[in-house]
């Protein structure tokens, strides 16, 4: 039968400012203006409290409770570098290119690629979250799926980032085995750094555990997840060659804006966790529980919240 947009009466405070049905998903663009400066937000299919793209007016850090700004801290813990090369899996429409712009280092040049499946998504990018494609050291591969994109991608990024979802909160599975790691690692410069972005509950929640361990089994040194403040995210950092910061060491702390807005808070005892392949399950291609997993966190969830009643 023919497609249906997605609707949804707006909140207070919200506009909707365009819908549609791509081939993966009902897409939906919302300006809010709740908390004074307007912030437009890509949801997904039934995510109408949710968001998978976020815009402010500056480009930079969003604040507590936005993950994208975990993605800034590499540059910085490697010593602010002049030049940063960046692969951003599952690009959406664009965020964290936008943070990666205004919280880089000064004088550091970006170059930015990134990796969509969905064009409908990128287009949306285009139109309501200042993407530029076209942009000098930008660029953008749309309709292409993330793992296969990695075979013709160059292999020098001095940053990953894993942010690719499906169906709201699901990881795809082929993104999270040892061989996707092990292909991801392989694009690494000496040093280089991937950040995943995840879903969950805890740091023993099955997913969290799952990818921690599965980073952990191939990248050998140590792989490190802080909580994402005021949200249910996690940001779980490995580097090829090297080790990952944390607060207990002088490489976690550095100067300026981006340190005073996200340092305090990621050094906090309950906000860090060290993982290595025993702390979960070791994900693979041809074996790969991340639905039941997924399932077994929302269950999880669900309990957590009904003995805090």
């Amino acid at each position: 039968g023919a497609a249906v947009a997605l609707t949804a009466s707006a909140a207070a405070g919200v506009t909707l400012l365009e819908e549609c049905e791509s081939a993966y998903q009902s897409l939906r663009v919302v300006e809010a203006r709740r908390w004074g400066a307007p912030v437009r937000l890509l949801q997904v299919n039934e995510g109408l409290d949710s968001f998978q793209s976020v815009w402010s007016e500056q480009p930079g850090l969003l604040g507590q409770g936005y993950y994208y700004d975990l993605f800034a801290l590499p540059a910085w813990w490697s010593g602010a570098p002049k030049r940063w090369k960046v692969l951003v899996l599952g690009l959406g429409a664009g965020t964290a290119f936008r943070v990666l712009e205004g919280a880089s280092p000064q004088h550091c040049e970006l170059e930015l690629w990134g990796v969509e499946i969905d064009p409908a998504v990128v287009a949306a990018g285009v139109r309501r979250f200042e993407l530029k494609p076209d942009a000098p050291r930008v660029h953008v591969l749309s309709g292409v799926d993330c793992r296969a994109a990695l075979a013709v991608l160059p292999r020098d990024f001095d940053l990953i980032v894993l942010d690719a979802y499906a169906h709201q909160v699901e990881i795809p599975f082929h993104l999270a085995t040892e061989e996707a790691f092990a292909e991801m690692r392989a694009h690494l410069a000496p040093g280089g750094w991937l950040s995943i972005n995840v879903g969950g509950f805890g740091f023993d929640d099955p997913v969290v555990a799952a990818v921690g361990a599965t980073a952990a089994s191939v990248f050998t040194e140590a792989t490190v997840a802080y909580r994402v403040p005021r949200s249910r995210n996690f940001v779980i950092f490995a580097r090829r060659d090297a080790q990952v910061p944390t607060p207990d060491g002088d490489a976690f702390w550095f100067a300026g804006d981006v340190a005073t807005r996200q340092l305090p808070s990621l050094s906090l005892p309950t906000s860090v966790h060290r993982f290595d392949r025993n702390d979960g399950v070791v994900l693979s291609d041809d074996r790969s529980a991340l639905d039941q997993l997924q399932q077994r966190s929302l269950e999880q969830g669900r309990a957590r919240l009904a003995s805090n009643r």
